[in-house]
């Protein structure tokens, strides 16, 4: 551990004036601590955060002696748990520092410390990721079974907290764990990305850095810069078209049930708003809902007490698909399957995707089909048109099959005759047509 003392050399020790008594059972929440130790010991932890430059320190130092210091320096026991940039400040400029003393156990006023970093901080992807796997991670020889060395947080509430995701910390957590000090130091002071550090760590490789040139690498950053500043374009002009599109929301249309519901839903992949624009990315074109926030909608208050629902789901969202159906009250059956013809731009993994599934559920006993001759294939081609629009020969079989029913379209981009029109890209949002 760092030793400093409480003035440096040359300079008068600062003498606390406040007359208050503390005892030692009672802790500091936020006041000038009235014995301050003739030496601080900066916490091993400060380390995780990397040092200021001389430029920032100044600015630090300047803005203390203009505007005074505004956040405390969080101590516990005798340990500078953060802030001591401020208090090197204060020294030089022979202000009395102001403490915050920490409670509870060590890993907590750790968290604290770090927590309060974020917000203040510059710091990379990388670098959060690091702070929060710190947290998250157990010390070798730790086991799950062992209650009082767990974990600070959990990997998820660590993504939360320092705003990276689960994969970052997992990456992270396995740096640490790998104890390369000199990928963990690159990645701390910013000169490494963490995943060309992952890789170099798990497959020897040193990426970009062993293959090109600092003009190169230079260059690879300027263009890295115009693609975040082409995101953040691309994500405020689509939170204003998102906007617009919303004002048309409407309460789904009650006093009539149908028989035949056709849906769907805007289903949140889960990407980022500041991915550039993109005609496949789903927030691009149209609001989207959360799973909870679709099983939410009142769709069981529309529907008939047997009826049939014919659902748009996406192959990589199944699972919430039948989740959906299940809390709008109807019963899975069956599926079809459109086979999209045209260009595709959409990955799979595994595959290119080039179809989507049109989930089949029944409510009550469901309905009976006019005629046997009506049905068609359960897989059908047709050509891919606008994002996310269905080919209207879905449409067209279901009028087939349930002629003289209620139908009700939900999250409809276009009007038909003979259904009821529900969604905000609608031009008359559920204007009812029935037929006889």
């Amino acid at each position: 551990m760092k030793v400093i003392p409480l003035a440096v050399c040359g300079q008068n020790r600062v003498v606390s004036t406040q007359k208050n008594v503390v005892s030692k059972d009672q802790s500091i929440e936020l006041a000038v601590v009235n014995q301050t130790p003739s030496e601080w010991v900066i916490d091993p932890s400060c380390a995780a955060f990397p040092p200021m430059q001389h430029d920032e320190f100044i600015a630090l130092r300047a803005s203390i002696e203009r505007n005074g210091q505004h956040e405390p320096i969080l101590t516990w026991g005798n340990r500078i748990i953060d802030g001591r940039h401020r208090l090197r400040a204060c020294q030089e400029l022979g202000i009395e520092p102001i403490f915050k003393q920490l409670t509870g156990d060590y890993q907590q006023a750790v968290s604290m410390a770090f927590a309060a970093n974020v917000n203040r901080r510059q710091l990379g992807t990388g670098q959060l990721a690091l702070l929060g796997a710190q947290l998250a991670t157990r010390r070798p020889g730790q086991t799950k079974a062992a209650k009082h060395v767990e974990a600070v947080l959990s990997q998820a509430e660590a993504a939360t907290l320092f705003g990276v995701s689960r994969d970052a910390i997992q990456k992270a957590s396995r740096l640490i764990l790998q104890k390369n000090a000199a990928l963990l130091d690159a990645v701390h002071n910013g000169s490494m990305t963490l995943n060309e550090a992952y890789v170099t760590a798990n497959t020897g490789k040193t990426g970009l850095r062993a293959k090109t040139s600092e003009t190169e690498r230079k260059a690879l950053r300027v263009a890295a810069a115009v693609k975040e500043r082409l995101g953040k374009e691309s994500r405020t002009l689509r939170l204003v078209k998102q906007a617009a599109i919303s004002v048309k929301n409407v309460a789904l249309p009650t006093g009539s049930r149908h028989s035949v519901i056709l849906a769907d839903p805007p289903w949140d992949y889960g990407m980022p708003n500041d991915r550039s624009a993109s005609r496949v990315i789903p927030h691009d074109q149209y609001p989207t809902m959360t799973i909870d926030a679709i099983c939410a909608m009142g769709v069981a208050d529309i529907a008939a007490e047997d009826a049939m629902l014919f659902m748009w789901c996406p192959a990589s969202l199944l699972p919430d698909g039948l989740k959906v159906m299940a809390a709008w009250g109807f019963d899975y059956s069956s599926n079809w399957v459109w086979h999209k013809e045209g260009q595709l731009n959409c990955g799979g993994g595994t595959a290119a995707i080039h179809h989507e599934l049109l989930l089949v559920a029944k409510r009550g006993a469901g309905l009976t089909i006019l005629d046997k001759k009506a049905r068609g294939s359960s897989v059908f081609g047709g050509k891919v048109a606008a994002h996310s629009a269905k080919p209207v020969v879905v449409h067209e079989r279901l009028e087939a099959l349930y002629p003289d029913v209620s139908r009700i379209e939900l999250f409809s981009r276009a009007p038909r005759v003979g259904w009821t029109m529900y969604g905000n890209q609608v031009g008359d949002v559920a204007v009812e047509r029935r037929v006889a």
